[in-house]
């Protein structure tokens, strides 16, 4: 399968050729594609250099899948290219377009999604949090329907790009050296720092469509609260789930263990996002069902935003193509 890939400057394009390489994704199959916005070096894959051409002008009748990591300018009339080109678009960037026009597919949840469209298709791969908490709502749903869902997310600066990297490690070299914070990515000093965010009506709708689509369950109502941490990669989520009906410990545990995207942390076990970097895995622990209600459930989830909720989705999705196709 052919791949051209579009914005290799986004932090989540490492990952991306890291997991390509591991599975031995042949060079001459990936093409980089540049546009003027464009910021940085290339890449590399195994040490060298991949062809690359100008996103303006390249034919995408030359490839069978467009990874989309970053939106361009003119998302509306790139994305008109891939499809006319009969090439499929899988959508990474989080533009608003894309949440428009695309479908959510977390392989893990919801391949089955794919059979029912239209080829070439649109593809959305969800941001990291839906990816996360889709991987472990959906098996939990399927014990008894999800009224409710509260998160409190504590996310790593790597979601704000590599601004968000850069701002931390500069500020905590500057103040361990005795020296005043320079103004970065966010609006106050976030090494050493806790950043609680206001409520984003817009993000906490996309979030809850894309729950209900991968879960299947229209009702699930999401209330979602954040703060981005001093921690450059690894989002970590603490959850309390009201469900229909009520939830045994045993019935919980034995549906997560079934699932091999999913990892229940056992006590004494290592668990926070510095020891989950480069892992596939979405890490549950400190689980424990509400004393006073039974349908109501509480964990800890962390995963590697980058790796996991974005770059391993990625491949999987293409990897789900390929079969397809086969």
């Amino acid at each position: 399968m052919r791949v051209a890939i579009i914005g290799t400057d986004a932090l989540a394009a490492e990952p991306l050729l890291e997991i390509l390489a591991e599975r031995e994704w042949p060079a001459d199959s990936l093409t980089l594609l540049s546009s003027e916005d464009d910021e940085g070096g290339q890449p590399l894959y195994n040490g060298k250099r991949l062809p690359a051409a100008a996103l303006a002008s390249f034919d995408f009748r030359d490839a069978d899948v467009a990874v989309l990591l970053a939106a361009p300018a003119d998302l509306a009339g790139i994305a008109e290219r891939i499809l006319a080109g009969g090439c499929h678009l899988i959508d990474a960037s989080g533009d608003a377009l894309g949440r428009e026009r695309g479908v959510p597919v977390v392989p893990a949840v919801n391949a089955a999604a794919l059979g029912s469209l239209e080829s070439p298709r649109w593809l959305l791969s969800p941001g990291p949090l839906a990816v996360l908490l889709g991987s472990v709502l959906q098996p939990l749903a399927e014990l008894s329907p999800l009224n409710r869902v509260d998160a409190f997310v504590c996310r790593a600066v790597s979601s704000c790009g590599s601004a968000g990297v850069e701002s931390l490690a500069g500020q905590a070299a500057r103040l361990l050296n005795g020296q005043p914070v320079k103004a970065g990515a966010f609006a106050e000093q976030i090494a050493f720092n806790l950043l609680p965010q206001p409520a984003d009506s817009a993000e906490l709708a996309q979030l809850q469509r894309d729950i209900r689509q991968l879960t299947g369950d229209a009702e699930t109502q999401i209330n979602l609260s954040e703060a981005v941490v001093p921690v450059f990669y690894g989002h970590s989520v603490a959850l309390r789930l009201e469900a229909a009906a009520a939830l045994s410990a045993e019935a919980v545990r034995e549906q997560l263990s079934a699932r091999d995207d999913l990892h229940l942390v056992a006590e004494g076990e290592a668990f926070s996002p510095v020891g989950l970097v480069g892992d596939d895995r979405v890490h549950i622990g400190h689980l424990q069902l509400d004393e006073d209600d039974p349908r109501a459930l509480r964990l800890w989830v962390i995963a590697d935003n980058l790796r996991k909720g974005a770059a391993l989705n990625i491949i999987q999705i293409m990897e789900i193509l390929i079969k397809s196709s086969g």
